[in-house]
């Protein structure tokens, strides 16, 4: 029996925005709160792919199966993830699109170094390593970072991950020298979406959008980014499921702000959604506005 493709969806959401709670002065909403956003949103993508095609994979899964594996290796760890596993030095990298939403292909996150910079920097310090990063999926941009490694004397023997696709493990292991260990193994899949790319305003939410001045992103949902060619939704659903994804981010946002006890401005984000206001207008207004 063919194994069914599932839709991935890793959750991150809590994570990225406690720390970015710590570094504004805010509060985040129960445990229980995360977790009917999540219901809803397994329920709402069940209605598009199919009754039991949806797996929502628990951050917590991820991390402890990643540190168990950082356990067995005696090789230092440097992680291309910045949600589960993070390290020092990193290596800071991020799908990057312009105003118009083309590719640009990768380029170092935001207000970090080169990543010809980055390499050479630990290149300096180890002559061995072992990367750990929360998804490979082409296997395109593991591959390329490896052999970058590689090309400068830095051997790279393991590779981490936590969501692994099939496609991306044989590229890199063919392309490379690197052995691939991952939490979670999927043959084929209809998609492998990080949660936080669905919510507008969350940290690193959607692709990089290059600027020099101001980090800014395009999440996978109109107006900001392309729901059908970055997460497989139908092309006759992205306009309702935009709606949906509005919707949860301004109850999310909302939230924030009711245990906060004060608003959450659109300069107050770490990264802004394409085409909001920079300045203290209220982002859950900006996001109403949308409707």
């Amino acid at each position: 029996m063919e194994e069914r493709k599932k839709y991935v969806v890793s959750e991150d959401i809590h994570i990225l925005l406690g720390e970015w709670a710590i570094k504004k002065g805010f509060c985040l909403p129960s445990g229980d709160f995360f977790e009917q956003l999540r219901k809803e949103l397994w329920k709402y993508l069940s209605e598009i792919f199919g009754i039991g095609n949806i797996d929502m994979v628990l951050a917590e899964e991820l991390r402890d199966g990643m540190q168990k594996f950082i356990r067995q290796i005696d090789i230092p760890v440097i992680s291309m993830d910045r949600v589960y596993i993070r390290t020092n030095p990193e290596i800071q990298i991020a799908r990057v699109v312009d105003d118009f939403l083309n590719n640009c292909g990768t380029r170092p996150r935001f207000g970090t170094p080169s990543i010809q910079e980055q390499l050479a920097r630990l290149k300096a310090k180890y002559c061995k390593i072992a990367l750990i990063d929360d998804v490979l999926f082409s296997g395109n941009v593991m591959a390329e970072i490896v052999s970058s490694l590689e090309k400068i004397g830095v051997a790279v023997p393991v590779v981490i991950v936590g969501i692994a696709i099939g496609e991306g493990v044989e590229k890199t292991q063919k392309q490379t020298e690197s052995e691939v260990l991952s939490v979670k193994y999927y043959r084929e899949v209809i998609d492998e979406i990080c949660e936080r790319d669905f919510y507008p305003g969350v940290p690193l939410s959607g692709r990089l959008v290059a600027d020099e001045k101001t980090e800014i992103g395009s999440p996978y949902l109109h107006p900001f980014g392309k729901p059908c060619n970055w997460a497989s939704i139908p092309r006759n659903k992205e306009k309702e499921f935009s709606v949906f994804c509005l919707q949860q981010a301004i109850r999310l946002w909302e939230e924030i702000e009711s245990v906060s006890q004060k608003n959450v401005r659109c300069c107050d984000l770490e990264r802004i959604p394409l085409g909001s206001p920079c300045d203290k207008f209220r982002f859950v207004d900006y996001l109403k506005s949308l409707l």
